[in-house]
Order: structure tokens, then C-alpha cells, then sequence
């Protein structure tokens, strides 16, 4: 039997992913030293992640994440970015990961003149930047993008931002649950109360 039969015939393995992962790149990202490409590297190969979406904060760093994918073949690397909406609360995160094939060159000038110039509002201030969701979600669409929320009791989370006390809240809610795929949570314990509820 060759390899690639023995491949074929493994099942299914568990692989850890990290689908929200920061560079140098995002604004309050702290350590910006010129060794920080290869620090996340070895941090991601030693916690055994094997695949990462980069998601800095309102950037799409095309050569950070082409300098991440060439210095290692062992991780997987999803581009993403990470953007911040008003809807139904003052500060709800929201993040685009995008294919792995995508055209870097193109899907960087795409959100840098679409959604950083055309859509971001007060786009000269990082500390309060945000974007109308409905913008975010057709940039994702149009670039064939999963959604993920925060969510939970994560820090600026669709949960913690919009209680269900009000019947308004639970309907802001529901028009996330329709357009996003991911719900990121922060705790083992947000699992429970997304089963019961």
C-alpha cells in the first residue's frame, strides 16, 4: 500500500484552528519588533494550530500574510480582517475570513476602496471606526467570506452588547443569526447557554 492510499484510509483527525488571530498589523497590536512573524509562528506551531485566520483590526495586511504563508508550510493561513459595526449596540465585532487562494493584491485595494474610504465612518480614528453591518456583510458576500461574530460573553460580543430583555434585542439577534456563520465564543461554559436558549 503507497502513501497516498494510507492517506485516503486514516478517517477523520482532530485539528485545532484559530480563526482569530492579530499581527503587528493591528493598530493596538503590542509587540511590533521585527521578529514578531516568526514569534506567532512558533507560538502556533508549539500549540500544535494548524490552521490560522489573520484578522488584524480594520487592515488587510497583504504582505504580513504572505510573509506568514511563506515562512511555514505547516499552518494553513486564511486572510480575514476584524471590523466593528453599530448594529443594535454600540460595539459589536465582526470578522470576514476570506479563501485561501484569494487574490491578496486585489482583496487588499477592494477593502482599502470600498470599505475603508467609501464605507468606514470616522475612518481617520482607529478608536472609533465602525461600519454599518449590512456594508460588512455585503463586502463578505461579494468576496466570499465567512462570518464570525463574537458572541458569548466575549468582550465585545453580540451577546454582551444586546441583552434578550427586550423582544427588539432577541429580532437584532436574529437578523445576525441569518447572514453569520460563525459564532466565536470566549468560554466552554457560553456552549450550555447557546444549547438552551
Amino acid at each position: 500500500m503507497d502513501t497516498n492510499e494510507l492517506k485516503n484510509t486514516r478517517g477523520s483527525e482532530w485539528r485545532k484552528w484559530d480563526l482569530h488571530c492579530h499581527t503587528p498589523s493591528s493598530y493596538d497590536y503590542q509587540y511590533k519588533a521585527a521578529d514578531a512573524d516568526e514569534l506567532i509562528i512558533s507560538k502556533l506551531i508549539e500549540n500544535e494550530i494548524s490552521v490560522i485566520a489573520i484578522t488584524d483590526h480594520f487592515v488587510i495586511d497583504a504582505a504580513i500574510i504572505t510573509s506568514i504563508k511563506e515562512k511555514t508550510s505547516e499552518i494553513t493561513v486564511f486572510p480575514g480582517v476584524e471590523l466593528r459595526t453599530d448594529k443594535g449596540a454600540a460595539n459589536i465585532h465582526v470578522i470576514l475570513i476570506f479563501p485561501e487562494n484569494t487574490d491578496l493584491s486585489t482583496l487588499k485595494s477592494d477593502f482599502e476602496a470600498i470599505m475603508l474610504r467609501s464605507k468606514a465612518k470616522n475612518n481617520d480614528n482607529n478608536d472609533r471606526i465602525y461600519w454599518d453591518y449590512t456594508d460588512i456583510v455585503d463586502f463578505a458576500q461579494t468576496h466570499n467570506a465567512l462570518i464570525s461574530l463574537h458572541t458569548g460573553k466575549k468582550t465585545n460580543g453580540l451577546d454582551k452588547e444586546i441583552t434578550n430583555a427586550l423582544e427588539v434585542g432577541q429580532a437584532i439577534k436574529e437578523e445576525y443569526a441569518k447572514t453569520a456563520h460563525i459564532f466565536e465564543i470566549g468560554q466552554v461554559c457560553d456552549i450550555e447557554s447557546y444549547n438552551q436558549i
